[in-house]
């Protein structure tokens, strides 16, 4: 099987990598290989959708909402697969080549529309399907040239259902790493991170891989109420860790 991914934050290449590894653990036989998707579109295209999103998010994020409602126009979503097929078909057809894959996947929308192009084009042979953990899937996601499309509930199965009734969509469950799925009593994981004599209520801040979306704003907000004890997951963001290291320690 060939995944194709996104660098776009982490949840698309977490999913691809937990996809590949189950599916390696069908046997020995089985083989997964997982390609950022967005590498198929140039690195200008790249650049700025990896980029662009997290310029957005992280300074300018009052526009994401507006954003989303304008791609949930018909118009829009129709020009916006019909561009990504025309940009990324050729390298596509290299990446194909080179795998020759008997499955293709792709957990982002922009290699899931060139895949669908492929396929409306009769030049994917193979079975052909898109994965998003994305609850209540946007319409732009949803590419009726592939064969099926994976979700994480039986709610958002049925929606999609009834919007796009000729692509076919199946509940899965969330491909998520098993060390993400160990249980821990309160007071183990309260010991582990020395917080075992604290009787504050604790906060977790979590900005997702990134660690965006205004968080020292917010843990310095919690912070100056000297009520509750704030745990940051700073993830990729080094710069935040630093900063918090520096005011806090």
């Amino acid at each position: 099987m060939l995944i194709l991914s996104a660098d776009v934050a982490g949840g698309h290449d977490a999913s691809a990598h937990e996809l590949a590894r189950q599916i390696r653990g069908l046997g020995p036989h089985a083989t997964a290989v997982v390609e950022n998707g967005l590498c198929l579109f140039g690195p200008a295209t790249h650049r700025l959708v990896r980029d662009g999103y997290r310029l957005q998010i992280s300074r300018v994020s009052a526009t994401y909402g507006p954003m989303i409602h304008l791609m949930s126009s018909r118009l829009v979503i129709r020009a916006i697969h019909r561009f990504a097929g025309w940009k990324s078909r050729r390298r596509a057809r290299v990446v194909l080549a080179k795998h020759e894959p008997t499955v293709v996947m792709a957990t982002h929308a922009l290699p899931a529309m060139t895949l669908s192009d492929l396929r409306r084009r009769g030049e994917l042979h193979v079975p052909a399907m898109e994965a998003t953990t994305d609850p209540d899937p946007h319409p732009l996601l949803l590419c009726r040239h592939l064969d099926r499309l994976l979700v994480s509930t039986e709610m958002d199965a049925h929606k999609v259902h009834q919007s796009t009734p000729q692509l076919p969509v199946s509940a899965i469950a969330p491909p998520v790493d098993p060390s993400f799925r160990a249980s821990h009593s309160r007071a183990h994981a309260r010991e582990h991170l020395g917080l075992e004599h604290e009787h504050r209520p604790i906060i977790l801040v979590s900005g997702g891989s990134w660690a965006v979306g205004g968080m020292s704003h917010i843990i310095s907000t919690l912070a100056r109420a000297g009520t509750v004890r704030v745990l940051a997951l700073c993830a990729s963001n080094d710069a935040l860790r630093h900063e918090i290291a520096a005011a806090y320690s």
